[in-house]
């Protein structure tokens, strides 16, 4: 193991000239590494472990990471790298942890459908565009998906494996579109989701109420020992921990852990309650339930199942177009404000008959299988090719003499006709 992190080294990584034939990890994070990384750590084939994070690496993500078959943890997070995610990251069939969060990525997440072993995937906060491909959430080894602040786009699949250990699913702030499918509710180990800040719409399914892990605890969340949570098998003698494992809960967001540490420190949390801040650590996150539906267009009221949610911890409904007379107590007012149709003693507003209900929003009454229209995307494309045309017209005018006198002459002709139609039956009648 080669350990450099945390220290000024600058200058380009992994120059021709490197003989590590035996490096089994590399461990480069919090320098000043800068520009395009070469292709000079292929001589080192057993390579299972590379954190390069935080630091100034730039240009894509190099094409021959995917020949270490042995790669088993990849942490690229806080870079300013650019570009889509390489179809060679689907070879390697042994990783299990992935962060390439904080960069300026594009493209689709197509490539990583392929990582069967996969444990942790963090994307955040990239330019990453298209659709959640329906693979991720058919895994089975799948413990956190964290792909918040984005651009994707359609609909959350439905194609759900009912035996997955999906622990942490965040997808806050992308454009996600549609109802939340049913099919989430067979997510029993689920403990934190965070569908915040999309264009999600329709009644919260009331299925919600059957998730497991925010009903009861659940005592086999997978990797957990001794207050860590532990990566083993990545290299004989080698843990990976999680590195500041902390969850903060405030303003409708939900904070997951940022990538792989290589020592075996207590995990901790924190986050909002009714009681308000409470910090969790080590073997107490295991037992984190959270949930913010918050910033979407929710319609219709608010299912009673997800108040008998005894073990969900935090909750955020707010700015919706929910109604309803009644809340939950076990959660303060923050978790319901911006419902306009909403009254009750929780949120401080008399409920009256004369309460419309909230407009329902187009798409809300679709099926399943419909596709969702962009009304506002529908508009602008109108208006563009309603320019574009007009556009083309007065330069095919500009350009040809001939079409430009055949114009004014139609012009001429019409001109002529309206005046001859008005004369005739509206002046002389």
């Amino acid at each position: 193991m080669l350990d450099l992190s945390n220290n000024n080294f600058y200058g380009q990584l992994f120059p021709n000239f490197m003989n590590l034939t035996h490096l089994r990890s590399l461990l480069l994070d919090n320098n000043h590494f800068s520009g395009k990384m070469t292709d000079g750590l292929l001589s080192s084939p057993l390579l299972g472990v590379l954190d390069v994070s935080n630091n100034k690496l730039s240009s894509d993500i190099p094409h021959w990471i995917g020949n270490f078959s042995g790669l088993r943890v990849l942490l690229m997070s806080k870079n300013y790298l650019q570009g889509s995610i390489p179809v060679q990251l689907g070879n390697l069939e042994g990783l299990e942890f992935i962060d390439i969060s904080e960069n300026s990525l594009s493209g689709s997440t197509v490539s990583l459908s392929n990582l069967s072993s996969v444990e942790n995937i963090f994307l955040h906060n990239n330019a990453i565009n298209g659709l959640i491909p329906i693979a991720l959430l058919r895994s089975s080894t799948l413990l956190t998906l964290d792909l918040r602040d984005n651009k994707l786009f359609g609909r959350i699949p439905h194609q759900i494996n009912e035996l997955s250990n999906l622990h942490f699913l965040l997808l806050r702030g992308n454009s996600l579109q549609g109802r939340i499918p049913n099919q989430l509710c067979l997510l029993r180990k689920l403990g934190i989701m965070d569908l915040s800040h999309n264009r999600l719409n329709g009644p919260i399914p009331s299925c919600l109420g059957n998730v497991s892990f925010w009903r009861e605890a659940i005592d086999d969340y997978p990797h957990v020992n001794r207050y860590e949570v532990i990566y083993p098998n990545i290299i004989p003698g080698f843990a990976v921990s999680t590195r500041d494992l902390s969850f903060t809960y405030y303003n409708s967001t939900l904070d997951p852990p940022p990538q792989g540490e290589r020592h075996g420190r207590q995990v901790g949390v924190e986050f909002v309650t009714k009681y308000g801040y409470e910090f969790f650590i080590g073997r107490n996150l295991v037992d984190m339930a959270g949930l913010d539906l918050s910033s979407n267009e929710f319609s219709g009221e608010i299912p009673w199942e997800i108040g008998h949610l005894q073990h969900i911890r935090a909750l955020n409904l707010s700015n919706n177009l929910l109604s309803d007379k009644e809340q939950f107590a076990t959660f303060d007012d923050s978790s319901y404000e911006g419902n306009s149709a909403l009254c009750g003693s929780m949120i401080k507003r008399k409920c009256s008959s004369e309460l419309a209900p909230p407009a329902t929003p187009t798409g809300g009454g679709e099926d399943e299988g419909d596709s969702v229209i962009d009304m506002v995307a529908l508009r602008w494309s109108f208006g563009a090719s309603y320019v574009s045309v007009i556009l083309g017209l007065f330069a095919a005018l500009w350009i040809n003499s001939s079409c430009r006198r055949l114009w004014f002459y139609f012009i001429d002709r019409c001109i002529d006709t309206c005046y001859y139609w008005l004369f005739k039956y509206v002046f002389h009648r």
